[in-house]
This record gives C-alpha cells, structure tokens and sequence, in this order.
C-alpha cells in the first residue's frame, strides 16, 4: 500500500478517493517525462511539487523520494516494502496479496 496518502478510503480502486488529486499528480508526472526542466523540478521539489497537488504534507513528512524516468531501454522496476507473512491468516489470503502486489508493481511498467 502506497505510503502517499490522498483523501478518501481507497487508494487502489480509487473508491471515494479525490481523484483530482491523482489528476494533478498524473499532471506532475506527464509534465516530467515531456519536459526536461520539469523533471529536474519534480526530481530536485518533488515533496513540495505533491504537497501543493494536494497530498497532506503530513502523509509524506520525513519520507525521501528517488526520482527516475523510465527510456526505451531502461525499464524501472520498483520492489514496494511488503507485509510480513505472518499477516496473513490463511494461504488464500497470502495468495490474493501476492497478486495484489504484482498487480500493482507490474501495471506501474507502463509503455
């Protein structure tokens, strides 16, 4: 689970999320991969840049951010921090987070 917090209950179906805050984070995003200087700011601000997205600078406080683009030859796969599997209290359960977590890394590989 993303440790970026956006108003509303569910960050992966984006149930009762703000999605006008994912928007301005899409825009920050999309803006950094189309202009050079633009990813240096997001890269050298990128916690002020989400703040004023609208991301509670509570959620991010502390928090350093490593800042990369993806090119036609480097593809960058990023391995999230996962939950123990004593958790869990069944194998189906671990199994659905399983999925839940290559969901999640893979669809991020974007072309």
């Amino acid at each position: 689970m993303s440790r970026i917090v956006v108003p509303g209950k569910d960050p992966v179906t984006f149930a009762d999320c703000d999605l006008t805050v994912y928007q301005r984070i899409g825009n920050l995003i999309y803006k950094a991969s189309k202009n050079p200087a633009d990813f240096q700011d997001f890269r050298a601000n990128t916690a002020d840049r989400l703040v004023e997205a609208g991301v509670p600078d509570a959620s991010i406080e502390g928090l350093q951010f490593y800042v990369m683009k993806d090119d036609p030859a480097l593809l960058n796969l990023v391995v999230p921090e996962v939950k123990d599997r004593s958790q869990f209290g069944s194998d189906a359960d671990f199994n659905a987070y399983l999925v839940q977590i290559a969901t999640v890394t893979i669809r991020a590989c974007k072309r």
